[in-house]
């Protein structure tokens, strides 16, 4: 089945509005010409992307980005698509809620949340049953609620997920519980600017300093987004 293309972004003319810290679900504004190979798995006003691995050499795993609030998970898909596709899918579900000015949130049960990825998983791999090794652990990331989220499903799913990445997501928990649920290690991320800076940087110390696998991410002069302030080498290398 041949890939279906999805909304295309662009992603440079958002940098200095998110960088003021503006922007809670991390939007982003639209341009034809980008990301053309974003595909669409789910359409409809709760839609699922996704990005293909750059290899196509056997089955690859799942890379999940679970989006900010009233966000539109193709806003933030793009800007993990580097990282994630050199050795797995990248799936960009929406959150099960339609927010009431548009996007979605991650409301309800964690049941409801696991549910919706799960969905999304079934649909991708229904797609391209061939490409989608769906049984071998994913790599989870998470932006501002998409972040409490992950740690949700992580603690949900014991031994679904290896890794994760918070971003701008004051999660609290402990190495113990990471290892107990199968994760090998985890890293963050923040600007500069993001209230969250401070208890993510301090989270980080805290697993680094009980020998759990850690790395802090500096995304530089910008507030509560996914966008760095220059490029994103180091985000797409923690990956």
């Amino acid at each position: 089945m041949g890939f279906v293309r999805g909304r295309a972004l662009r992603v440079v003319g958002v940098v200095c509005l998110l960088g003021a810290g503006m922007a809670t679900g991390g939007h982003a504004a639209a341009d034809e010409n980008a990301n053309a190979n974003m595909l669409t798995v789910a359409r409809g006003n709760l839609p699922t992307y996704a990005f293909a691995p750059t290899s196509q050499d056997g089955a690859k795993p799942l890379t999940i980005y679970l989006h900010g609030i009233c966000g539109d998970p193709g806003n933030g898909c793009p800007f993990f698509r580097d990282g994630a596709t050199s050795s797995s899918w990248l799936l960009c579900p929406s959150a099960p809620t339609e927010c009431e000015g548009g996007g979605a949130t991650w409301s309800g049960a964690t049941s409801t949340q696991v549910a919706a990825v799960k969905s999304a998983e079934e649909k991708i791999a229904a797609l391209f049953p061939q490409a989608v090794d769906a049984n071998r652990p994913r790599v989870l990331i998470g932006f501002s609620q998409g972040g409490y989220i992950a740690r949700n499903l992580i603690k949900a799913e014991p031994g679904t997920f290896r890794a994760a990445l918070f971003v701008g997501a004051d999660i609290e928990t402990t190495a113990d519980e990471f290892k107990k649920s199968g994760i090998s290690r985890v890293a963050f991320a923040s600007g500069r600017f993001d209230m969250m800076r401070k208890p993510l940087e301090k989270e980080a110390a805290t697993l680094k300093a009980a020998g759990f696998p850690t790395r802090f991410v500096d995304l530089g002069a910008v507030g509560h987004t996914y966008v760095p302030a220059q490029n994103g080498d180091e985000l797409r290398d923690t990956i």
